[in-house]
């Protein structure tokens, strides 16, 4: 009976392995015929490695297994692989049997291989590029994971014409442009720089379409007039888009570090060039085009500037010290200074920094300089301009000794006749200095009282059809006097406009404009209407908008008049540019750092200097 047991035990466990064998070699078999080699290799090797096989088992099984490793080591046989892999539809699977016969034994067979794997390789790489180029037409983000295939593939490739065909393929993409304004400039490696502007007819918003090769990099330069780029833009495959914005922000076409620290006043622009007093006692010559700036040093000097040069046939003229230096801009030479220390003046004046000049009415080559004083009123003296001598002239006949308040102003109402206007806390005094000489002093013509101390400078306007002289003063009123100082008492004053607030800034205005611009320290902009006396055109901003994010800080300076806006800026550290006819705010802009001094504008460039001791230049633009 036990012997019995034993030999049933043992054709059980036969029988088991017998089952377990047939299942795996059912399983090789399956593998080798869906063209599994690997796996039906690695089943048989799992067979073979088992303790149990009956013998004549194992002799089949290694039969077969040494069978099988011949015919995958075969060039031949495995050619015959891949092609029933490819005929399946199955080419990525087909490209790696084609490699692998390709390394198989038999050159004839393996050299048939290695060229249709190679040209696989360049039809899966054109397929890939194609879908890749596809999506990215549509934007489709998908266009880069293709693209990262296809890469792979042409890093296995060792075909020449995958290679090249990478090198070649371009991805189309599509850049999307803020404005009409702005200007693209393309720069590809290996091509001329290309120049993009706006198709015809387009207003605002714009595309446009381009290729570029999937291993080049493209910058690209965005222009426009008063707006920049933080940095140019740079398009390729790393960026993975294919819709691209660009959009450019206003800001500064160029800042300038002073090397004498913040302005002190509003920039004077004198032709090519831009000079600014600073609070270190330089004046700073700036190119307004790039910024670059030359200081003329005033290393002699404790006090401080107040007031803006003035230039005068191509020489400037500036107030420091309770003394006048007269210099060249363009060599930064000092000319003359008055008085000097060796110059002999009988109670030595202290000038508060307001001054005109302008060429004598009698005598030519000589400038006839108005200089405001602290207890002297304003007095006279004569220069002659190729020399530098100066000659005092005798006090204004009639003049007061009060402070002037605002910057002695000369206007000429006809073609020999010239006034001075002089204003102090008093008011306005206007004298006729159309023979005034060294001999001959200035005749009083009237006085005008005014109800708060002038301030800044008369400017010249026509208000309601007369030629007038525009003044603002302190309580808050901006009044018109006629610039004929014939006119009799009743008609002198033409008109004025009250502003509410306080230190109204000196007007802004055009020749032959019907209005002009003041700014009022609690941070409003005013249009006088110069048509109707009295009525104001806009204000801004808007009562309804004094606590909308609207409203103004403390104004700096007054306003500056542009060729496409008012400009004015402000404590906050912004510069904002108002419309001239409504009071519209256009536009604004951080600075950075509050402003300082004023600002000014000339030929589409505005410039503002600011605390942090720079000078920034903005461009206008173009709407």
């Amino acid at each position: 009976a036990a012997a019995q047991v034993d030999t049933l035990i043992e054709t059980i466990g036969l029988t088991r392995v017998a089952d377990q064998v047939g299942g795996i070699m059912n399983d090789a078999q399956r593998r080798w015929s869906a063209l599994d080699w690997t796996g039906a290799l690695a089943a048989l090797g799992s067979l073979l490695a088992r303790n149990d096989l009956p013998p004549d088992t194992r002799a089949t099984v290694a039969a077969l297994s040494q069978q099988w490793t011949i015919d995958s080591r075969s060039a031949g046989k495995l050619g015959e692989r891949a092609t029933r892999i490819e005929s399946q539809g199955d080419r990525k699977t087909a490209l790696a049997a084609w490699r692998q016969a390709g390394a198989g034994e038999g050159e004839a067979a393996a050299e048939t291989a290695r060229a249709r794997a190679s040209a696989l390789e360049l039809e899966l790489a054109t397929d890939l590029g194609s879908a890749a180029q596809a999506a990215a037409t549509r934007g489709d983000a998908a266009a880069f994971t293709t693209l990262d295939d296809l890469l792979a593939l042409g890093k296995q490739s060792a075909s020449k014409d995958v290679a090249g065909y990478l090198q070649a393929l371009e991805l189309p993409a599509t850049l999307q442009v803020d404005s009409h304004h702005t200007t693209l400039t393309l720069k590809q490696p290996g091509k001329t720089d290309q120049i993009v502007r706006a198709p015809a007819g387009v207003k605002g918003s714009w595309t446009y379409p381009l290729r570029y090769r999937i291993h080049d990099t493209i910058t690209i330069d965005a222009t426009r007039t008063g707006f920049a780029l933080a940095q140019p833009i740079a398009l390729s495959t790393a960026l993975r888009v294919s819709v691209l914005p660009i959009q450019l922000t206003r800001g500064p076409s160029w800042t300038r570090e002073l090397s004498g620290g913040a302005g002190r006043t509003a920039p004077t622009i004198a032709g090519r060039q831009v000079l600014l007093p600073t609070e270190r006692n330089t004046i700073e010559v700036v190119d307004p085009v790039n910024g670059d700036s030359r200081p003329v040093l005033f290393p002699d000097t404790v006090g401080e500037f107040t007031t803006p040069p003035i230039v005068y046939q191509n020489r400037a003229y500036a107030v420091i010290d309770d003394r006048i230096v007269a210099f060249d801009p363009n060599t930064r030479a000092r000319l003359w200074i008055w008085p000097s220390d060796n110059t002999p003046v009988p109670n030595r004046t202290r000038l508060n920094g307001l001054f005109s000049v302008q060429e004598h009415e009698l005598i030519q080559g000589q400038l006839l300089i108005f200089l405001g004083t602290a207890k002297r009123g304003v007095i006279t003296i004569a220069a002659d301009a190729a020399t530098g001598a100066v000659t005092a002239y005798p006090a204004l006949d009639g003049a007061t000794d009060a402070e002037p308040t605002a910057v002695p102003t000369v206007d000429h109402p006809g073609p020999t006749r010239a006034v001075l206007y002089a204003a102090s806390a008093s008011g306005i005094t206007a004298f006729d200095i159309t023979a005034l000489t060294e001999s001959s002093a200035a005749k009083v013509l009237y006085t005008l009282p005014t109800r708060g101390d002038p301030l800044g400078r008369p400017v010249k306007a026509t208000v309601a059809g007369r030629a007038s002289l525009l003044i603002s003063d302190s309580s808050g009123l901006v009044m018109a006097i006629d610039a004929d100082p014939g006119q009799p008492e009743p008609r002198r004053v033409v008109g004025s406009w009250p502003v509410e607030g306080t230190q109204p800034s000196t007007p802004a205005v055009l020749p032959g404009a019907t209005l002009a611009y003041v700014t009022v320290g609690e941070g409003r902009v005013y249009a006088l209407d110069l048509g109707r006396p009295g009525q104001l055109a806009w204000r801004f901003p808007a009562a309804r908008d004094e606590r909308t994010a609207s409203t103004l800080a403390r104004a700096v300076g007054g306003p500056a008049i542009g060729l496409r806006g008012l400009y004015v800026a402000d404590l906050a550290g912004r510069l904002r540019c108002l419309d001239l006819r409504t009071g519209a705010e256009r536009w604004h802009v951080d600075l950075g750092s509050p402003a300082c001094g004023g600002l000014s504008a000339s030929d589409g460039r505005v410039f503002v200097p600011v605390k942090s001791g720079k000078l920034l230049c903005f461009e206008e633009g173009d709407d």
